[in-house]
């Protein structure tokens, strides 16, 4: 088990990281900084910014979807039943990608989601 500079272990800081960029992307980003500043291991900066990266996309897309279907729902005069269905799938998306995000951080692994990790290894090297 590899121990950061904080004395907590990789796994379990990169688990933060991803929860706090879930629970609240202002907290996330405060601790993504943190994380930057304080220059710590290469695993926890990476997830870190993942999360954040990942979930505030996640909720920039969720907000056009939101004021795109309330156009809608304004001229269907509320009769649209799909703006319902699709937040629960929404939020449960959003459950099954913090858990496979927390699940493999405690692994102490880099976690992999396709077009973000792509990213964020195109530009951390500018952070080294």
């Amino acid at each position: 088990m590899k121990m950061t500079k904080l004395g907590i272990s990789t796994g379990l800081l990169s688990s933060i990281c991803f929860f706090f960029a879930y629970y609240s992307i202002w907290v996330g980003t405060a601790l993504m900084l943190a994380v930057i500043v304080l220059n710590l291991n290469n695993t926890v900066k990476r997830n870190a910014i993942q999360g954040v990266v990942t979930f505030g996309s996640l909720i920039i897309l969720k907000s056009i979807y939101d004021r795109f279907f309330w156009l809608i729902d304004r001229f269907t005069r509320g009769t649209n039943t799909f703006n319902i269905w699709f937040n629960e799938v929404y939020r449960w998306f959003l459950l099954v990608i913090v858990l496979y995000c927390i699940i493999n951080a405690i692994k102490e692994k880099i976690v992999y989601i396709p077009i973000v990790s792509d990213f964020v290894n195109k530009n951390i090297d500018d952070l080294d």
